[in-house]
């Protein structure tokens, strides 16, 4: 398997890594696809347990057409109550 951080963008990878250590929840990354081409993702991450143990679900969607349509504004993308990190 591949970790999830091959990914993430080269660029965005160090941004990225620091979102667990500043208590993070959401957050946009550009990623890599297969083919190489690449997009941008908003993501928020839920903390749990399982089997005892720290672990986390993060949830994605390709926001990419929504940040390149015209007259956009940034909060429009994310749901209310969401944070921007």
């Amino acid at each position: 398997g591949r970790e999830v951080l091959d990914f993430v963008h080269p660029d965005d990878r160090e941004r990225v890594r620091g979102w667990a250590t500043l208590g993070s929840r959401t957050g946009e990354a550009r990623m890599v696809r297969r083919d190489g081409s690449t997009f941008v993702m908003e993501a928020e991450r839920i903390e749990m347990e399982f089997d005892g143990r720290p672990a986390a679900v993060v949830m994605g969607r390709d926001v990419t057409r929504q940040l390149s349509s015209p007259g956009h504004r940034r909060d429009q993308v994310r749901p209310p109550g969401a944070r921007r990190c």
